[in-house]
């Protein structure tokens, strides 16, 4: 799911602009100019239609959870991608996106408790040189508030985007480091990032449990579908 912003916006921006070239996967460039027309108006009616849903019409509740994933994914932590201020119609700021995370932290973050009032040392009793002198009771040490988890991850050093980077994997390995953060992640970025791969498997399950199968069992019916999902 953290992927979907920064790969929504650079096929945005690039990939399927009208008026960049393609790029194959075997490196072969076509130019723009050498495309058939039926091709040029598909590119850019998939570029229209890109826009409509990820720029024009996307609700912001959604994009604000896209937005939290991807800021917790540590390649794109400071929010610097190609196109990253296309969305909400071209007024999504670095702002706007952090505002959003400290929003979604704010039911993350863990409770500080407050500090306790400081009483003043009692001097009863005076020294060799007669100097009055703290009783050693008297001493505390200076309580501090603990830095938020939050901003200490974002101070980190932002992760190279390189093939095989596991998002899971470096929060596994900093889970310790970040707590609650850790937690936060987790349910951000085990999101998935549509529902088509949940209304697959409800249009299966109606497909198999058909008028010649209604008397097929809850069980039966269950391993029927994970082999069907798992052989698609």
């Amino acid at each position: 799911m953290s992927l979907l912003l920064p790969m929504t916006a650079w096929l945005i921006e690039f990939e399927l602009s009208p008026s960049v070239d393609i790029t194959l996967t075997n490196n072969t460039i076509i130019e723009h100019k050498d495309l058939l027309p039926a091709g040029k108006e598909g590119r850019s009616a998939m570029h229209a239609d890109f826009v409509k849903r990820w720029v024009t019409d996307l609700n912001e509740s959604i994009l604000e959870d896209y937005t939290v994933s991807t800021l917790l994914d540590p390649r794109w932590k400071n929010w610097q991608f190609d196109g990253c201020n296309i969305f909400l119609a071209g007024e999504m700021t670095s702002d706007r996106a952090f505002g959003y995370l400290r929003t979604a932290w704010v039911d993350w973050k863990p409770t500080v408790a407050p500090l306790a009032p400081v009483t003043k040392p009692v001097h009863d009793h005076y020294g060799e040189s007669g100097f009055m002198r703290k009783k050693s009771s008297d001493f505390r040490p200076a309580q501090r508030t603990p830095k938020d988890q939050l901003d200490e991850y974002l101070a980190l050093p932002q992760e190279p985007n390189e093939d095989g980077f596991d998002v899971m994997a470096w929060w596994n390995m900093n889970a310790s480091r970040f707590p609650d953060v850790y937690r936060m992640g987790r349910q951000f970025l085990g999101c998935p990032a549509t529902t088509a791969g949940v209304e697959r498997a409800f249009s299966a399950a109606g497909r198999m449990h058909d008028d010649l199968r209604k008397n097929t069992a809850e069980g039966t019916l269950e391993h029927m579908l994970r082999v069907r999902m798992s052989s698609d």
